[in-house]
């Protein structure tokens, strides 16, 4: 699907893509040191580096016409001032879906290796692809492959999460070592059965399963995207990849978190806060679209009906 080609060696087993966060952590960084991110972005990169004494950077990621884009002259000034030993990059970009180009994607490879800062590639969200196409980071120079290690896992595109397996592809023969051993000292040797079995099945035999998924689920974006654009002052970026769609309501004068509340307590639907997202996602809300399109158009109905009463009050 992705247009790569992968050696056997270069794939290590895992047991999730999160935890194994905190190992590739544990296996390049000691106490002290510091990694960086781009914001807003999945809290669990922050919580890995937290959570073993390690600082985290937030580079924070510019909004040019409701889309994501790299700052890469604070990217470089960042990386040489803090001096990371890893760069955490969420390719398709999470939690808005931007699928980020092979440009963008190679120079962010190339500021980390000029700076001698590992790359860790997250496309755990690289089955979901709505518009557009998926690059995958696999597919930049060889040259800058050397110094990348890319985490995924068949859970979010076949809804696996509860057999805890992902991996890793590794190309640089010494890095992956490192990363090995560090999963050996904490007896991640052996890979969970039933999760290689649901592997193998999904990526060998659930292709149609997984293109009528998506166009159920660019269905339901598609009805929600309608639905913002009536009201002037809530904005939705472009899922372009995913099932999660990420809505600006800043202009609303409230928070998001008290958003979050007052729609769970009003009017029985749940959203997510963004401010759980690192940091600059204090503005957003977003809204799980994986589920029956009856449960989106519902909780659409049940927000209508809190937005007019709030709409009116301000």
């Amino acid at each position: 699907m992705h247009k790569v080609e992968v050696k056997k060696e270069e794939i290590t087993l895992t047991y999730g893509t999160v935890s194994t966060l905190h190992y590739t952590v544990q296996a390049f960084c000691k106490e002290g040191d510091s990694i960086i991110l781009n914001t807003p972005v999945y809290d669990p990169f922050e919580s890995s580096a937290k959570k073993q004494g390690v600082k985290v950077i937030n580079n924070t990621l510019d909004v040019i016409d409701n889309r994501y884009y790299i700052n890469f002259d604070l990217l470089e000034e960042q990386i040489k001032n803090h001096k990371p030993k890893l760069m955490m990059f969420c390719t398709p970009q999470n939690p808005s879906g931007r699928i980020w180009t092979i440009e963008e994607m190679s120079k962010v490879a190339r500021i980390c290796k000029e700076n001698s800062v590992i790359l860790i590639a997250d496309e755990v969200h690289a089955e979901h692809i709505h518009y557009g196409e998926f690059n995958s980071i696999l597919n930049i120079e060889d040259e800058l492959l050397e110094n990348v290690i890319l985490l995924t896992s068949p859970n979010k595109g076949f809804n696996l999460g509860g057999l805890k397996t992902s991996y890793s592809i590794i190309k640089n023969k010494e890095l992956r070592e490192i990363f090995k051993s560090k999963l050996q000292q904490n007896s991640i040797t052996s890979p969970n059965v039933f999760g290689i079995i649901g592997l193998i099945s999904a990526y060998d035999e659930c292709r149609d399963w997984l293109v009528g998924v998506n166009k159920y689920i660019k269905g339901n974006y598609e009805i929600l995207e309608s639905w913002v654009n009536k009201y002037e002052n809530i904005s939705i970026m472009k899922m372009e990849s995913s099932y999660l769609a990420w809505i600006n309501i800043s202009k609303l004068g409230i928070s998001a978190k008290e958003l979050t509340n007052r729609l769970a307590l009003e009017v029985g639907v749940l959203v997510e806060d963004g401010s759980h997202f690192v940091n600059d996602g204090e503005g957003y809300i977003r809204i799980n679209l994986g589920t029956q399109r009856e449960n989106v158009v519902n909780a659409l109905n049940r927000i209508d009906e809190f937005m007019n009463k709030f709409n009116k009050s301000y």
